[in-house]
């Protein structure tokens, strides 16, 4: 049985494998374009890929291609490549396992050479049948609850002896008997044995090779046969250009599919979650959108990206805040930037829609919630957020970014934003309002930590020579030592000796004091400067300071908010912006005059990006990182390769990338023209880091497992000086249990609680031996760690404050001194499993 649902998860994952290929991926009728003339007309949704066969040649023009090509590139490539296949197949610790694996890949491999489509559909149902109560087929099961099936057809074609060799040799890996003959609508296919709960085949019809799921009428193989193609027209309004990825979805059947799934999955209760989405997408003006259609391919040394969003007028909500930008906006940014966007957008209409949207939604319950929420930090910071800050931008804003190294000025580079202003005195008043308030919310939290001074001073008892030792430190705390009752109740031996204990611990509790007002005080510090007849403020937050992150704002005489990343950056971009000059803006450059001189329509947003620079700049960061990471790796049982390769000779051509949208009767168009390095360098990202992740996880979950054992120590010490505290003020004795330290001694409720502990333990935490004062023995065991979370060792806090980490043998030792001290039986103890 395990065989049989192996070589079932493997031939699910080489077709959803090859999936995840083609939808990375990203001119004549393309292959895409004549599978698709092939899909049942019931489809939803699929992606498309016209096959590397036929892709290849144009690929190998662009700059990707190129990369991608490069020696030094492959031998990186393949490296990894290795280590990742090597590694998956150790973690499957299983010949026939890691054999499998094998097989899948060629198979997938060869079925990215062709046209291919994966998609679903919604089968029609005939009169009177619904989703509830599904019909039964004419061996007596019942037929799926939804009307839903995938399917993924490819046009093996000129590769189909290929692909059925394949197919054998993956199917020569189930048992026997495993796999069956089924009829599929007249056609033979092939199906697991088992597997009448999931009907599904897979084969050839003609020259196509099918595999489907929950399709047992054979939906997805009917226009197979037929000469005739779709009736659909699934591209429309979206232009080619060579089809490396076509992709469509119909968003109002989909939605009316999900409604279908709630009502069957919780009945009245899901159709009422629905009908909530379903408000909150109208009050969004999202609830009109009909389709989504995207096609990515290759041209020239460019990857071209065009979509389309069906939103048919009249707009509503969010889409229509978004507003048409003039080009002159990028007078604003400097020639010397990697990138440049301007975006056109009513920021007081959405803060509108949005507020809206919630109290139509929910009216009761979390319309009051975030509209209370909102009036009480507006009280806090003074002034309104629609009136006195959103409402105050109105037109384009436009963000650039300088590199580092640029700019000898500021050669660390940085951001840079700029938007108009219609009341500058009124958002000057709520930008100075809200520094106010950030530097006033720090000074409250230093003020908080008064009371850990306060505290600590009553520690400190009249003990002769123990009291003036402890002086210099009680005055660090802003503290006066005054003579009160003796901790240890006598003058030498163990008391004193416990006493101090009891001053360094107070000592302890006065310095982290110290250490949180400095914290506090240098957390977060706003200066303001006037610099060539203009008011500069710049935040200094740690520890962005330290990397000369210390964001800047001014407003400029033609009512220009100007914020960036440092002081200098902001100096100059407002003395730029302010000028008359734009011979020295990105606008006049010719990487953006090539660029923008294909621009349709009336764009709302867009943004402009110097390929090269940008890349080159992203390659310096992956340089400095990549040491690290193949460390952390190695230490994980991971070889990477030593060194990144080197692409400079690609990069020198690399030209400009341009993305922009724009509104039609019909909906919105988005477009991008460019390297691709954007997109491949997200998709390499997000793959790099699961990849890594998987790698190092063990590792991680032992240093997760080590930070939450501290922050339970450092909770286990809380508790110990907090104990002090309350002998102190009742008899010299310890709390009858560990609540009363909330109440008493000022314990935070979080410090009963250990990060350990598992959300569905019920429990307590920490484990206290009552019945102890502070004169006992100072090995005695205090407070522990519950056993029963923990498998490999508990923290433990002892009598004279200090807490250990200690291992099941050594710790149940302690445990029974301590009880033995106390003349009382020691109960079980069990760690946890």
């Amino acid at each position: 049985m395990a065989n049989k649902i192996g070589i079932r998860v493997m031939v699910f994952a080489a077709v959803f494998f090859a999936f995840g290929f083609t939808a990375i991926a990203s001119a004549a009728t393309s292959g895409a374009e004549q599978i698709i003339t092939k899909l049942p007309d019931e489809t939803v949704a699929f992606v498309a890929t016209s096959g590397s066969d036929e892709l290849k040649p144009a690929f190998e023009k662009t700059v990707m291609g190129k990369m991608w090509n490069d020696p030094n590139v492959q031998t990186f490539v393949n490296s990894i490549k290795s280590e990742v296949i090597s590694k998956i197949k150790k973690e499957m610790n299983d010949a026939n396992s890691a054999r499998i694996f094998d097989e899948a890949s060629d198979f997938a491999d060869s079925l990215l050479k062709r046209p291919m489509v994966i998609g679903a559909g919604i089968e029609k149902r005939a009169a009177g049948s619904t989703p509830s109560t599904p019909q039964a087929d004419s061996a007596g099961a019942p037929a799926a609850k939804l009307p839903l099936f995938g399917f993924a057809i490819v046009d093996a074609s000129s590769r189909q002896l290929e692909i059925a060799k394949a197919i054998i040799k993956f199917e020569s890996l189930a048992p026997k008997g495993a796999i069956v003959d089924v009829d599929v609508a007249g056609q033979k296919m092939h199906w697991f044995a088992d597997s009448s709960e999931v009907p599904g085949y897979w084969g050839f019809v003609g020259d196509y090779f099918v595999f489907a799921i929950n399709d047992k009428s054979g939906i997805a193989i009917k226009n197979l046969r037929s000469k005739s193609g779709a009736t659909v027209n699934y591209l429309a309004d979206v232009e080619g250009s060579g089809d490396a990825c076509v992709l469509y979805a119909d968003i109002q059947k989909i939605a009316e599919l999900i409604k279908t799934m709630a009502q069957q999955e919780e009945g009245q209760e899901g159709l009422d979650k629905i009908k909530v989405v379903s408000v909150v997408m109208k009050e969004l003006g999202l609830a009109d959108v009909k389709s989504l259609r995207a096609r990515v391919g290759f041209s020239g040394q460019d990857v071209v990206v065009q979509e389309f969003i069906e939103i048919p007028q009249p707009r509503t909500g969010i889409p229509a805040r978004l507003k048409p930008i003039d080009l002159m906006t990028f007078n604003l940014a400097d020639s010397r930037a990697s990138t440049a966007t301007a975006l056109n957008v009513d920021l007081g209409g959405i803060y509108d829609t949005v507020m809206n949207t919630i109290r139509v939604a929910s009216p009761n319950e979390a319309y009051p919630d975030v509209d209370e929420a909102i009036k009480g930090f507006e009280s806090k910071v003074g002034f309104n957020i629609r009136k006195d800050l959103l409402a105050n931008f109105a037109g384009p804003i436009v963000f650039y970014s300088i590199p580092e190294g640029v700019l000898s000025d500021v050669p660390t580079g940085g951001f840079v934003l700029a938007a108009k202003v219609t009341n500058v005195k009124s958002l000057e008043k709520s930008l100075t309002s809200l520094s106010n308030f950030a530097v006033g919310d720090v000074n409250n939290v230093i003020q908080d930590s008064n009371s850990e001074v306060e505290t600590g001073k009553n520690l400190i008892k009249d003990s002769n020579s123990e009291v003036k030792q402890s002086q210099n430190v009680v005055k660090g705390g802003n503290s006066k030592v005054k003579p009160g009752k003796n901790v240890a109740n006598a003058k030498g031996g163990t008391g004193v000796k416990q006493n101090n204990n009891v001053v360094k611990d107070s000592n302890n509790i006065v310095r982290d004091s110290n250490a949180v007002k400095r914290s506090n005080n240098n957390m977060v510090q706003v200066k303001s400067q006037e610099i060539g007849g203009r008011t500069y403020h710049t935040f200094a937050v740690m520890p962005y300071a330290a990397m000369q992150i210390l964001p800047t704002w001014t407003i400029t005489d033609n009512n220009q908010l100007v914020v960036a990343m440092n002081q200098p950056l902001c100096v100059r971009a407002a003395a730029r912006i302010k000028g008359t000059d734009r011979s020295d803006s990105i606008r006049m450059t010719a990487g953006f005059k090539k660029a923008v001189g294909e621009l349709r329509g009336e764009p709302v947003y867009m943004d402009y990006t110097d390929s090269q620079v940008q890349f080159n700049a992203m390659l310096k960061a992956a340089q400095s990182y990549w040491p690290m990471l193949t460390m952390m790796s190695a230490g994980a049982g991971f070889k990477l390769p030593i060194a990144l390769p080197s692409l400079s000779r690609i990069t020198e051509n690399m030209g400009s990338t341009i993305q922009y949208g724009y509104y039609d009767n019909k909906g919105l168009h988005k477009n991008y023209r460019g390297s691709g390095i954007e997109i491949v360098a997200a998709a390499g990202i997000g793959g790099g880091t699961a990849v890594l992740m998987a790698v190092l996880m063990p590792a991680l979950t032992k240093s997760r497992e080590q930070a939450q054992r501290v922050v339970s120590a450092s909770h286990l010490s809380d508790i110990g000086k907090r104990m002090f505290v309350y002998a102190n003020d009742y008899n010299d004795v310890y709390p009858p249990d560990l609540k009363e330290l909330i109440e008493k001694a000022d314990l935070p409720p979080k410090s009963l609680e250990s990060p350990r502990k598992p959300k569905d333990f019920n429990g307590p935490s920490f484990i206290y031996i009552p019945g102890q004062n502070p004169m006992m023995e100072s090995g005695n065991v205090l407070v522990y760690e519950n056993p029963e979370f923990c498998k490999d060792g508990v923290n433990v806090l002892f009598n004279d404050g200090h807490v250990a980490f200690m291992e099941p043998a050594e710790f149940k030792k302690e445990l029974e001194k301590t009880y033995k001290q106390l003349g009382k039986p020691m109960p079980a103890v069990k760690f946890g499993k």
